[in-house]
C-alpha cells in the first residue's frame, strides 16, 4: 500500500495509510471469522435476476451471465447486505484500494468466484424447476 500511495497520492500517503491502519485495527478481532450473507436468484419469465451483497467486480458478473442457463441474466450488486468490494482473483493480484483489507474490503481472495459458483448453481436449479413446470403444463393440455 505504501508504494501505491506514495506513487499516486504522495501528499496524502501518510494520511491514507493511517486510515487503513485504523480500519485494520477495528477488524483485527474479526480476522479469520466466518461470515454469512445473502445471495439471491429469481426468474421472471425467461429472465433471471441475481442479487449479490457486494461491490462485485464486473468480471464476476460477466462470468455469471456467461454460465447462466437463461437467455437474459441481470446481476444487481449491493443487494440485501454489504460485504464490501469483492474482487476476482486477478483483481487481487493487481492490487489497488479495493483489495486492501479495510471496512470496505475484508473478504478473502476467491470469495467472489465462490459466490459466482453458488449463484450459477442456484440458476441451474431454477432452470430445472422451469423445465419441470413446463413439462407438467404440456402434460395437462
Amino acid at each position: 500500500m505504501a508504494a501505491y500511495t506514495e506513487t499516486y497520492v504522495p501528499t496524502h500517503s501518510d494520511y491514507i495509510r493511517g486510515v487503513f491502519a485504523t480500519m485494520r485495527e477495528t477488524l483485527n478481532d474479526q480476522q479469520g471469522e466466518e461470515r454469512e450473507t445473502w445471495i439471491q436468484a429469481m426468474v421472471i419469465g425467461d429472465v433471471a435476476l441475481v442479487g449479490v451483497p457486494a461491490e462485485y467486480f464486473t468480471s464476476l458478473g460477466v462470468d455469471i451471465k456467461k454460465r447462466s442457463p437463461f437467455k437474459e441474466t441481470y446481476v444487481a450488486e449491493l443487494a440485501n447486505d454489504y460485504v464490501g468490494y469483492l474482487p476476482d482473483l486477478e483483481g487481487h493480484k493487481l492490487g489497488g484500494y479495493q483489495t486492501w483489507m479495510g471496512l470496505h474490503s475484508y473478504a478473502e481472495p476467491g470469495t467472489g468466484e465462490r459466490m459466482a459458483d453458488a449463484v450459477v448453481t442456484m440458476l441451474e436449479e431454477l432452470a430445472g424447476e422451469e423445465t419441470a413446470v413446463s413439462a407438467a403444463d404440456v402434460k395437462k393440455k
